[in-house]
């Protein structure tokens, strides 16, 4: 990875601007995303127009939203190839021609992808809205049949260039990977590979007969956007080949009665667009398990990039890596595993990590 990367310039992201012709006016704002660089740009045209008509001031016109605004996204070198980068932007286009509102990448000479200096990027339209901070069941009831009619414009097609969520992709491969570059110390390699050969089994029993299709895959709240009384959907960077509870047990982790009561709500409307059978629910607490396995590799990819030094400072610790499968065992305990030990396990919580 270059360091170039790690400390991009603000003359970079402006190139990228220029090069498709969109005139910003200096003005950078860097997004909350540890995965890729995000930018938020203000347009010149928009200011112009703004001044002329209403004289205002810019640093007012900065406040004003949408139209004044794109946002670049440049992808970190590596993680995925153009066609899987393709692959998710045509899916994102089925979506918004089903009238399903996502986030849909902007097309310049009829192509999403560009590159500035050796990095591939694309331009996004700036959404307005907000993360609520509570959701109600008329926004659970929305949320589920949003959810229900992406995936049933996940199931008209298959990815042929996407990973699919399965143990040798999420568990065996990262583990491979976290011996191989002695990111995992030696004295906790029996323990994970006791844990990964338990959730194979447990993925194994509990996947039978379960369809798999386009998901999200990364569908947590923070990639929900609501303005006014509609919500729209973000960051399909992470959209992969998987059951449809994928999708479901991110957004409603059910830990407790109320979160149950909740799943439930966000179930009926699901229901009211795609089937969703209750015996794949038992499948949640397996795919938890996985992406705790995937996220602790995630991390130790990237950790020559100071971001991710500052973000996970205890990362590779005995703490750490203790903490990591105690909150593996906990959580295969809902599916009715037993670990080796039961004695020191932590207590249950709601888990959603945003990569």
């Amino acid at each position: 990875m270059s360091d170039n990367y790690y400390s991009l310039k603000p003359e970079t992201i402006l190139k990228a601007a220029e090069k498709l012709n969109l005139n910003p006016t200096g003005h950078i704002l860097q997004l909350n995303s540890l995965e890729n660089r995000v930018y938020s740009l203000y347009l010149e045209d928009f200011y112009f127009n703004l001044r002329r008509i209403f004289k205002i001031n810019r640093v007012y016109s900065l406040y004003l939203e949408d139209s004044s605004q794109v946002v670049i996204k440049i992808y970190r070198p590596g993680r995925w190839n153009e066609n899987q980068i393709l692959e998710e932007h045509s899916f994102l286009k089925e979506l918004k021609d089903d009238d399903i509102p996502v986030c849909a990448p902007l097309s310049f000479d009829g192509k999403t992808l560009h590159i500035i200096d050796d990095f591939i990027y694309t331009v996004f339209p700036k959404n307005g809205g907000r993360i609520p901070d509570e959701f109600s069941d008329d926004d659970l009831m929305m949320i589920g049949r949003l959810i229900a009619r992406i995936h049933n414009t996940g199931r008209l097609k298959k990815a042929v260039h996407r990973i699919k969520i399965c143990p040798e992709t999420f568990v065996h491969a990262n583990l491979d990977y976290m011996e191989q570059k002695k990111l995992l110390p030696q004295r906790y390699l029996s323990v994970y590979h006791k844990l990964a050969d338990k959730i194979t089994t447990a993925f194994d029993e509990a996947s039978k007969d379960i369809p798999l299709h386009r998901i999200h895959g990364d569908f947590h709240w923070g990639n929900l956007l609501k303005r006014d009384s509609n919500f729209i959907v973000l960051d399909f960077d992470d959209f992969v080949t998987g059951p449809a509870v994928q999708d479901i047990w991110m957004l409603a982790p059910a830990s407790d009665a109320e979160g149950q009561r909740k799943r439930e709500v966000l179930l009926e409307g699901y229901r009211e667009f795609a089937e969703f059978d209750r015996s794949w629910l038992n499948l949640a607490p397996v795919l938890k398990a996985m992406r705790f396995i995937n996220y602790a590799c995630w991390i130790g990819k990237r950790y020559d990039d100071p971001a991710f030094k500052n973000a996970f400072p205890h990362y590779g610790t005995d703490n750490y890596w203790e903490s990591e499968i105690k909150d593996i065992e906990a959580i295969l305990l809902e599916s009715g595993i037993e670990p080796e030990s039961k004695s020191e396990l932590l207590e249950d919580k709601d888990y959603f990590f945003d990569m």
